[in-house]
């Protein structure tokens, strides 16, 4: 059977890339973003992330305590070619 993956940046932060698998997956995030000002002619950005969520391989497995808490801090820059993270 197929199986979703979730993980990685922005991702539920804290976990490796795709690490958690399940049928059922959920993310939820609350995000802000505060704009530094210019670096090299781009905007630049500090900003952070908190995340819940995670993978089930049943539906009726998923509860707020069955979940994952993770969160990131991060600078970005918005380039003319999308958004450069570090």
């Amino acid at each position: 059977p197929y199986l979703n993956r979730i993980g990685g940046f922005l991702n539920l932060s804290g976990y490796a890339p795709n690490s958690l698998l399940g049928k059922t997956i959920a993310l939820g995030q609350a995000q802000y973003l505060y704009k530094l000002g210019a670096l090299g002619g781009f905007p630049a950005y500090a900003g952070t992330v908190a995340e819940w969520g995670g993978a089930w391989n049943y539906r009726s497995d998923m509860s707020e305590k069955s979940g994952n808490w993770s969160g990131s801090l991060f600078t970005a820059l918005d380039t003319g070619i999308g958004p450069v993270y570090l």
